[in-house]
């Protein structure tokens, strides 16, 4: 087939409506439609995981998956959004799941923009999640299980990345921890 991304849904593999002509239930394993147009017809997905938060939020119902498209091929150029005829649904994908499809994505495409929900230099985690890129990363969590996604960048390139879980026992809330999983000062960097 061929362009691995994510896809988001309603809960249970619902698209989200447009009209009652959009309307479209998927199933695990091969999806096959007549044409992909971005702005008309086609099945949807992003390759940049974080895309999908555009049009779907993570609010415990709505359902993320890793998806690969083919076929018929198009792209809108607004985002990283592909619009195929033929979308495999590969798996669901857990919060910390589709971070870790995000930073492959990162990984992967080196040279385009970081998304404009990853924080630079330091953040604090907002719907359960925070995503920050730098030299010298910080981040906190705000509760238990919030999880924080470090991104260490050098001229641009991610060199490195960590994820940790507030878990009231290593990592508290409210306390910002660097790369090294230690905690840190507002300002102070990993």
């Amino acid at each position: 087939m061929g362009l691995i991304g994510c896809k988001a849904f309603r809960p249970g593999l619902v698209c989200q409506p447009r009209g009652p002509e959009t309307r479209f239930q998927y199933v695990p394993g091969l999806n096959i439609c007549k044409e992909a147009n971005a702005v008309k017809n086609g099945f949807h997905y992003a390759e940049n995981p974080l895309d999908c938060l555009t049009y779907y939020s993570w609010n415990g119902s709505n359902e993320f998956w890793l998806v690969e498209g083919g076929g018929d091929l198009d792209e809108d150029g607004h985002d990283s959004k592909v619009t195929c005829t033929e979308l495999r649904l590969i798996r669901r994908l857990s919060l910390r799941g589709f971070l870790v499809q995000a930073v492959l994505y990162i990984l992967e495409h080196p040279t385009r923009k970081l998304h404009d929900r990853v924080r630079r230099e330091e953040g604090v985690a907002d719907n359960g999640w925070v995503m920050v890129a730098g030299a010298a990363p910080i981040a906190a969590g705000k509760k238990k299980g919030d999880l924080m996604v470090l991104l260490q960048l050098q001229g641009g390139e991610l060199m490195d990345y960590r994820i940790f879980t507030v878990d009231d026992v290593k990592f508290m809330p409210g306390v910002f921890y660097g790369m090294d999983g230690e905690p840190r000062k507002r300002g102070e960097g990993a």
